[in-house]
């Protein structure tokens, strides 16, 4: 849970480094972030499933 709290913090500070006190662009820039946060956990989320299924089918072989 600490390392998720850290990386949010990063993140945060770093999208509002980028926004130079603009509310849409701040706006636009958090909307891009969690739109590339979600597809990421997706990427990483079939990976692992896919990683664990040719471990089971390994074994199974084995």
């Amino acid at each position: 849970m600490l390392r998720q709290n850290a990386a949010t913090m990063l993140v945060g500070a770093t999208v509002a480094g980028m926004v130079g006190g603009d509310p849409a662009r701040f706006v636009s820039i958090a909307a891009l972030t969690a739109i590339l946060v979600a597809l990421t956990s997706q990427y990483d989320e079939a990976l692992e499933e896919l990683i664990t299924t040719a471990l089971d089918a390994k074994q199974l072989g084995s």
